[in-house]
């Protein structure tokens, strides 16, 4: 519904599925956006062999150089742990999980573990007005990948 227009602003509508038919051909500028305003943010794309088998939160951990990643034990709750102390510390946060709909397909538990754990640490971003997303990018969309190459 509304792709990732608004995600460097400060909202509760925080958990986005994101379809190709939501996005409407500004993502470049909004991500450009984003990077100015010194937001942190992650691009895990599911559909890569590179992470394929790997717990979703060291994913997401291993890209924001999470303070504890990669995580042994409780892995959502030292994830969330460490989102905390990015609330404190950073100007904002957005997460874009690619491919998302393989969760859907065989991780179920993570996908709603992600989720959990996302929403339970949220308030501390909101009461500082900062942008927090968790951005699940349901089908592969090419122009989004390559927002986040390593060459771009």
């Amino acid at each position: 519904m509304r792709g990732y227009y608004g995600i460097e602003l400060s909202s509760s509508a925080c958990v986005r599925f994101v379809r190709n038919g939501d996005m409407d051909g500004s993502e470049q500028e909004v991500f450009e956006d984003v990077r100015k305003r010194g937001i942190r943010y992650a691009y895990v794309d599911l559909s890569s062999p590179r992470v394929q088998g790997e717990i979703l939160a060291n994913q997401i951990g291993g890209v924001l150089t999470l303070e504890h990643a990669p995580y042994t034990h409780n892995h959502w709750v030292c994830f969330l742990d460490d989102l905390i102390t990015l609330a404190h510390r950073e100007q904002g946060l957005v997460i874009v999980v690619d491919s998302a709909w393989l969760l859907l397909e065989g991780r179920r538990g993570e996908l709603f573990d992600l989720i959990e754990a996302f929403l339970v640490q949220f308030h501390h971003w909101l009461e500082q007005r900062k942008p927090c997303y968790l951005c699940l990018q349901m089908e592969p969309n090419r122009k989004l990948t390559s927002l986040f190459a390593p060459s771009g």
